[in-house]
């Protein structure tokens, strides 16, 4: 059981640390665009998440993409740090606590929101900025799999909530 917690521990600080390195580099972008503003870079930066099918790259959508894409991914960091929070406390032989149910209840919620938001946040910008409809479905897997484990952080809320019920019970009855 150590050595799972162990892994999921090391792989939540390797996807926080991943995220907000990610934010920075989208911030940085963002701010050499608008000092700069070079379209090649912003064509360059985005060839890989959309099909170029015209020139219509405007220099404030991307500043306001990349803003927003910097948000939404600091806000999931947040929410996996409440997650990364919980199985600390597991970890340390805490198995049901007061406040467990609310704290996965909460990570469970952003990363589903995060998961919404980036697929729409991608779908506007690809349609809006780069006439690429194909975004739409290119983007479903990713979607899918990130609001997936969001389902199951919730579920594990659930399962915190009647433990921490059945906890309470047994320790009223003894």
């Amino acid at each position: 059981m150590k050595h799972h917690l162990n892994i999921m521990i090391t792989a939540l600080r390797i996807t926080m640390f991943a995220a907000s390195v990610i934010a920075i580099v989208n911030l940085i972008v963002a701010i050499s665009l608008a000092f700069f503003e070079d379209a090649s870079l912003t064509k360059n930066y985005f060839d890989s998440d959309f099909i170029t099918k015209t020139n219509h790259n405007s220099l404030w959508l991307s500043l306001v993409f990349l803003t927003l894409y910097s948000s939404l991914l600091l806000y999931a960091v947040f929410g996996l740090a409440k997650f990364y929070n919980c199985l600390i406390k597991i970890k340390k032989g805490h198995l049901f606590y007061h406040t467990q149910g609310l704290e996965f209840k909460k990570a469970g919620a952003a990363i589903i929101l995060f998961a919404k938001f980036k697929y729409v946040l991608f779908c506007v910008m690809g349609i809006i900025a780069y006439y690429d409809i194909s975004v739409l479905f290119k983007r479903i897997p990713e979607l899918l799999s990130v609001y997936m484990i969001g389902k199951l952080v919730l579920l594990l809320s659930h399962l915190a909530e009647k433990g921490e019920f059945i906890k309470k019970e047994n320790e009223l009855t003894i």
